[in-house]
């Protein structure tokens, strides 16, 4: 099985795995959007940080969150699937060959085709766009906007990596299609609004609920 979406690409560094790989694939779907807007768009102000460890272990959740909960569902469809990795590389290419990307989540500890991600040793999850496979050869094509060293240091990365690595690595991913042709009636000022309001409304609950325990 062979698909490739040649014209998908990343644009440019990310700063969160999962955010960067949403807002490439809505720019690929034809919506002039900024990674911060995804962000609020996608609920990114309700997003729960586990301090183990000094890492973030939020995805699953997270990813949950985008199906459910983003201010987008008139605009676009989003689908969550489990990783049956044995069904994984049909369901891969099924998505693929229709043009739809498909962003998966995955185990660190098993990710090799980048040095930041090889030379992590947590078990953690991260997040990137596949965008091609080619079964035969071994190959899956991967476009990864965040990455980042020890030392603070940013990368990206738009290559070839294992295929059987990535389905190995693969607990789960989710897919975006459009509900709409017309991209550019989505609206960005209105998606923030609602993001600052929920936001506040929900703190304002948990505040009135800590003050009266």
């Amino acid at each position: 099985m062979v698909s490739v979406i040649n014209a998908f690409q990343i644009n440019g560094e990310g700063r969160d795995c999962l955010y960067s790989s949403i807002h490439n694939v809505l720019l690929f779907l034809g919506f002039d959007l900024i990674e911060a807007e995804v962000f609020f768009a996608f609920q990114g102000l309700n997003t729960y940080y586990y301090n183990y460890k000094n890492d973030f272990f939020g995805i699953n959740d997270m990813a949950s969150q985008v199906q459910d909960d983003n201010l987008m569902n008139q605009y676009i469809s989003v689908h969550k699937n489990s990783c049956n990795h044995e069904l994984c590389e049909d369901d891969f290419y099924q998505h693929l060959k229709r043009g739809i990307p498909v962003i998966c989540i995955m185990k660190v500890k098993n990710i090799g085709y980048h040095e930041v991600l090889a030379a992590c040793s947590l078990d953690r999850l991260h997040v990137a766009v596949l965008f091609g496979i080619d079964s035969m050869a071994d190959k899956a094509y991967i476009a990864d906007a965040y990455m980042v060293d020890k030392l603070g240091n940013y990368y990206s990365f738009t290559g070839e990596a294992s295929l059987k690595e990535i389905i190995s690595a693969t607990t789960g991913f989710f897919t975006i299609e459009r509900r709409i042709q017309d991209c550019k009636k989505f609206n960005v000022k209105e998606s923030f609004t609602q993001a600052l309001a929920s936001y506040t409304e929900s703190n304002v609950r948990l505040e009135y609920a800590s003050g009266h325990k």
